[in-house]
């Protein structure tokens, strides 16, 4: 009898160790390698940041300066920069800071590793003074400076807040076209009625009127050298508000050779 079959057990396959996955290994060294970074980035960024460590030493004031104090921009700046490190430091702070002094029209700051900071300032250029208040630069913008500051010999500007800027290119106008007889504009107004008055340097004042002032001006131009030809009689006062002449006030102290010239006719406005 034959002996009864036996059934194979399944072999059972050896253990082995199972290999990681490698997008699993990359993603998690990725993550270590920037958590590393971060960390020292961010403990370098506060090292960097400590006025202790990386402070700015040297404060360099560049530029030609006549109103404007070397020394008290130089401390100004350094209040500013005080507690800062290189890394730190508003530059745009330091250009506000440096705008609040009177006399500073422009300022360019820019640093200079490892721990100085060079600023170039450009003083405002005054060409007029307006109301006796404030000073008027070449762009027709005003600013305020100490009146001890003022240059001697600038013309002047009177007017309402808003004249300004029909003041300053009514000046420029007025005084191109006075060049060419050597004459030099010592103030123009504009009264709060709206008339015009200029005043001569060393010479006449001109009435000009409310109305519009250029062709009053072509007049003044043309008539000019016939009214300073005798040296023995200066005008004093010359009105144009007439609409074809002029009348003309000679100066007090010359009473003996006075005389008053008066259009034909012609009404003042």
């Amino acid at each position: 009898m034959a002996a009864p079959r036996r059934h194979a057990r399944p072999r059972r396959a050896a253990w082995r160790p199972r290999r990681p996955d490698a997008r699993a290994l990359k993603l998690g060294g990725g993550v270590l390698l920037l958590g590393l970074l971060l960390g020292g980035g961010a403990w370098l960024g506060g090292l960097l940041a400590d006025p202790a460590v990386m402070p700015v030493r040297h404060v360099g004031v560049d530029g030609l300066l006549r109103h404007v104090s070397r020394a008290q921009l130089q401390r100004r700046i350094e209040e500013v920069v005080s507690g800062e490190s290189f890394f730190t430091v508003d530059v745009d702070a330091v250009r506000k800071a440096a705008r609040g002094i009177p006399w500073v029209d422009d300022i360019r700051v820019r640093k200079q590793w490892p721990d100085r900071l060079r600023v170039e300032v450009v003083e405002q250029r005054a060409v007029l003074r307006w109301n006796d208040r404030m000073l008027v630069n070449a762009r027709g913008e005003p600013f305020a400076a100490p009146r001890a500051s003022f240059p001697a010999g600038l013309a002047r500007l009177r007017g309402g807040r808003a004249d300004l800027p029909r003041l300053f290119a009514a000046y420029r106008d007025i005084q191109r076209r006075l060049n060419p007889l050597g004459l030099r504009v010592a103030e123009l107004e504009r009264s709060a009625r709206g008339g015009w008055r200029l005043q001569l340097d060393d010479g006449p004042r001109v009435e000009l009127g409310r109305q519009p002032w250029t062709r009053r001006i072509m007049r003044l131009v043309a008539l000019y050298p016939r009214l300073s030809a005798d040296p023995r009689r200066r005008p004093g006062r010359i009105d144009l508000r007439y609409a074809n002449g002029l009348a003309v006030s000679w100066r007090a102290a010359e009473k003996g050779l006075a005389a008053r010239a008066r259009p034909a006719g012609g009404k003042r406005g």
